[in-house]
């Protein structure tokens, strides 16, 4: 990429640099001078995948064009061939195809690695290209499986599922002992439940404290209170 495109770069805003790295699916995160870096990084990746696809094309097309005059070739031969068959000899002319040279074919392929390119074929070819992409402009490559992410928080934590059975269980005693301390009513689960009403142990209760409350008393109390706010 050219120092004038640099420079232009250089001009645009930040939502400009964001709104064109979003659009390449690139991050958006960043200071200016990353952003310009980073989509100048990507301006010359294209364009330099470009020129690579235009020579691959244009070698083929290059060796299409040669089969194509050797095929042209030898059939003109065959068909002087067979009419010279019976005064001359037939003349066997041999055409070489030139194939891409090595040093070509080596050129191409640093280029590609270069560009994380898939080259050569292979099962892990397109993983390989993925990491050196996720490399090259920093980006998280995660290749391990759900499975393996939540054994290794467990393993981190030092947490299994048997252990958060056992931790419950311990609970649940240390709930049903604290209750039985203070005389609270609970279940096998370690859960309170409603114990019944001592009509007894409630008015001695409300004896020791100043309550001789009557029914009626309550319900006069109950009706001038409600009078009271209704105004």
């Amino acid at each position: 990429m050219s120092t004038s495109n640099v420079k232009d770069l250089e001009k645009m805003t930040m939502a400009q640099l964001k709104e064109s790295l979003a659009k390449k699916g690139l991050p958006t995160d960043g200071k200016k001078a990353v952003l310009v870096d980073r989509l100048a990084e990507s301006i010359r990746k294209a364009e330099e995948d470009a020129i690579l696809n235009s020579n691959i094309d244009s070698v083929l097309l290059a060796s299409d064009d040669i089969l194509n005059s050797a095929s042209d070739v030898l059939g003109d031969i065959s068909a002087d061939a067979k009419i010279d068959a019976d005064s001359t000899e037939p003349t066997k002319e041999k055409t070489k195809v030139q194939a891409p040279s090595e040093e070509s074919k080596e050129e191409q392929k640093k280029r590609a690695q270069r560009l994380g390119l898939p080259i050569g074929g292979g099962e892990n070819t397109g993983e390989e290209a993925r990491k050196r992409r996720a490399e090259r402009f920093g980006l998280p490559l995660n290749t391990a499986s759900p499975g393996d992410a939540k054994a290794k928080r467990a393993e981190r934590f030092g947490t299994t599922n048997n252990t958060a059975v056992k931790m419950d269980d311990d609970t649940k005693e240390k709930l049903l002992k604290r209750a039985q301390r203070f005389g609270i009513p609970v279940n096998a689960e370690g859960k309170t439940v409603a114990a019944a009403v001592d009509p007894d142990a409630l008015a001695k209760r409300a004896a020791r404290f100043g309550m001789n409350h009557t029914n009626d008393q309550n319900e006069a109390a109950k009706k001038a209170r409600l009078e009271r706010f209704s105004k």
